[in-house]
């Protein structure tokens, strides 16, 4: 009995620490990708503001497809998409 609560209490502490580790490795990429993405962004912005919305919505289709999760630029595709009537 001691030696089964015993395995129980080491696999358990095993699956916590990979879950762990795997959690902070994407963490990192997650980073490592933010950098390159706020460029585009800033980048599609500056466009926008000078009035080159079909470039804008170009630079932002290739946000959207390179980090879906990225919310504020599928809202911002939408409104540019709004204003030029391609919804």
């Amino acid at each position: 009995m001691e030696r089964s609560k015993l395995s129980f209490f080491l696999i358990t502490f095993f699956l916590i620490t990979t879950l762990i580790f795997i959690t902070g490795i994407e963490a990192q990429d997650t980073q490592k990708n933010s950098k390159p993405t706020q460029e585009f962004i800033a980048a599609a912005q500056k466009l926008v503001e000078l009035g080159k919305i079909a470039e804008a919505i170009e630079i932002y289709e290739r946000i959207v497809i390179a980090t879906p999760e990225d919310l504020e630029s599928r809202a911002q595709l939408a409104t540019l998409y709004s204003a030029t009537d391609q919804h």
